[in-house]
């Protein structure tokens, strides 16, 4: 998926942290998103860089620079305005396990910063 660079960021703090943990042995191909949807729906997105294969607990942060327009969104480009942002979601988009896997990931402690 093709994802293009939203202009400059506006928010309050520097990002995202939260504690992060996948059960031993759990295979995926891919790493935890953050997106953000504003009260007009449109969403950006950042990766965790933590792999759903990740064992043990992790601690992320994600800066808000990393923030970006998400292809998928159905809202028009524009930048990021915190203040508007209405929904969080954490997880993942790309699996290319089989039909069936279970994905489990346990998410704590998200702070903005």
């Amino acid at each position: 998926m093709r994802h293009k660079r939203s202009p400059p960021v506006k928010y309050p703090g520097r990002g995202f942290s939260f504690d992060a943990q996948t059960p031993e042995g759990q295979h995926g191909g891919t790493s935890l998103l953050i997106i953000l949807r504003d009260k007009t729906g449109v969403e950006y997105f950042a990766d965790t860089g933590y792999p759903l294969y990740g064992e043990g607990p992790n601690r992320c942060s994600v800066p808000m620079a990393l923030f970006e327009h998400a292809g998928f969104s159905r809202g028009p480009e524009g930048p990021l305005d915190f203040t508007a942002v209405s929904t969080i979601l954490i997880g993942w988009g790309g699996h290319t396990g089989t039909e069936g896997d279970t994905i489990e990931f346990t998410i704590s402690d998200l702070t903005v910063a």
